[in-house]
């Protein structure tokens, strides 16, 4: 499941250097959502609670606000790509 989940987040950084508006803040906006999936496998090497996990990205996006776009918050993008990574997680087998 990890390697799935990587997939998902260097899709995401991908169009997140491609962005034409606000890219530093698309970058650091997946970068982030990152630390935080990869948080979760550090003691263990697996991912232990779906459900968790993703209601800890819900609240991430919910308060996410980078203040230095113009255009952007970040929170789009956070919730993007929380949207794609939502199945990958559920799907995972523990």
């Amino acid at each position: 499941m990890r390697e799935k989940i990587e997939e998902v987040l260097a899709a995401h950084a991908h169009k997140a250097a491609a962005s034409e508006y606000d890219r530093a803040v698309c970058i650091s906006a997946v970068a982030a959502t990152r630390r935080i999936i990869f948080e979760q496998f550090e003691a263990s090497g697996r991912l232990v609670d779906a459900d968790a996990l993703i209601n800890h990205l819900q609240q991430f996006h919910a308060n996410y606000n980078d203040p230095d776009g113009v255009y952007t918050s970040g929170k789009g993008v956070i919730g993007d790509l929380i949207a794609d990574l939502g199945p990958v997680i559920r799907s995972h087998d523990g």
